[in-house]
């Protein structure tokens, strides 16, 4: 018997935290009924003010449907208007394009022209002038050379005067 004691007690215990449960939930049911019912209350008084705005504007709406109609045909005509425009212009830039390609052609062609003639004449200035430069410099050294020479020749002939003179000088006995 003390098993089924046991068990009853603890089953009086489960239902009583069930019922506390129970009894919560109801209270949340009915909080939640509240709440449901201020939610549609509020719902139904914000869609009997938008049926009031939607018939109040629904004139507006109507008297404008016409204006923008007639906008929206001034805009077809602006915009065919604009595309004939545009493609006039086109037209004119690929006309200039070509034009101007062609005279920058045209240009290139003339200063490359130019650009070779003043290039063969620099280049054959400057073979004149090393031409001439070489031979200047050969010049300057055969003279240069030839005055070396003759300075070397003078000079030995200075240094073998000198030295004959050390030798008669050495030779002869001093007076005493």
């Amino acid at each position: 018997m003390g098993k089924v004691k046991i068990k009853k007690e603890h089953f009086e215990v489960l239902l009583e935290n069930i019922n506390t449960k129970v009894e919560i939930i109801a209270e949340g049911h009915s909080v939640l009924r509240n709440d449901i019912q201020r939610v549609r209350d509020d719902m139904q008084n914000m869609e009997e003010r938008l049926v009031g705005a939607i018939k109040a504007n629904s004139l507006a709406i109507k008297s404008s449907d016409f204006a923008i109609k007639a906008l929206d045909h001034k805009i077809d005509d602006v915009e065919i208007r604009l595309g004939d425009r545009i493609n006039k212009l086109d037209t004119k830039i690929d006309e200039v394009d070509k034009k101007l390609s062609d005279k920058i052609d045209e240009v290139d062609q003339k200063l490359s022209n130019k650009i070779d003639e003043v290039d063969k004449k620099l280049s054959d200035k400057i073979d004149e002038v090393d031409q001439k430069l070489s031979n200047k410099i050969d010049e300057v050294d055969q003279k240069l050379s030839d005055k070396i020479d003759g300075v070397e020749i003078n000079l030995g002939e200075k240094i073998d005067s000198v030295g004959d003179k050390l030798d008669i000088h050495i030779l002869q006995p001093a007076h005493v």
